[in-house]
């Protein structure tokens, strides 16, 4: 009786400390293997990218751009935070907005114009036509388009300082290029701390 009860307890021990091991772990694996991003294909274009847009979380609409041979800047900024940056928040919600730009060149006093956008803010740097000077009325209506453009931009922030200027194009010509979010972010957020001390 007595080695039936010895005999049972062990048993029960040895399934109890079996079931303990075979339990699932519930914890966030943080391994590179299994990446936080979304990975579901949303559709293909005609060189069979994946055409989705990871930071409003939405289908890509045909530009008129998925002709051209080599990434739009909007996939080059998202594939590069994705894969180069290491936590800097910053450079995943960093991008490049051509369809922002395109807008604001449509202006009447607008030359060119590069846009980028960091979380919520649009950094825009103009060239305006003839020896115009930006106003502050120029800048609410370049304010205004952008964020026709992209609701999603909450302040937009807007310099014809020739060396903002030339900073944004040569950072737009970077991501084209394939060059990583990650090694021109910090450059970037300098330049806009000194062209823009309000902006936060």
């Amino acid at each position: 009786m007595k080695v039936n009860r010895l005999l049972s307890g062990w048993i029960i021990l040895t399934l109890l400390l079996t079931s303990v091991g075979c339990a699932t772990n519930d914890r966030r694996d943080e391994s590179l293997e299994r990446p936080g991003y979304r990975t579901t294909r949303v559709g293909n274009d005609v060189r069979n990218y994946v055409r989705d847009d990871d930071v409003r979380n939405r289908t890509i609409a045909n530009r008129g751009n998925d002709t051209r041979n080599n990434y739009p800047s909007y996939r080059i900024v998202r594939d590069n935070a994705r894969y180069n940056t290491s936590n800097n928040m910053m450079a995943q919600n960093f991008r490049v907005a051509d369809d922002v730009a395109d807008s604001i060149t449509d202006l009447n006093r607008v030359k060119s114009s590069a846009v980028a956008i960091l979380g919520r803010n649009a950094y825009v740097a103009v060239v305006l036509k003839g020896n115009d000077k930006l106003t502050d009325q120029m800048k609410k209506n370049i304010a205004n388009r952008a964020r026709a453009t992209d609701p999603a931009i909450r302040n937009v922030y807007v310099s014809a300082n020739p060396e903002f200027v030339k900073q944004m194009n040569q950072y737009v010509q970077d991501l084209r290029n394939g060059r990583p979010v990650s090694g021109i972010i910090n450059n970037m957020v300098d330049i806009i701390k000194r062209t823009f001390p309000e902006a936060k």
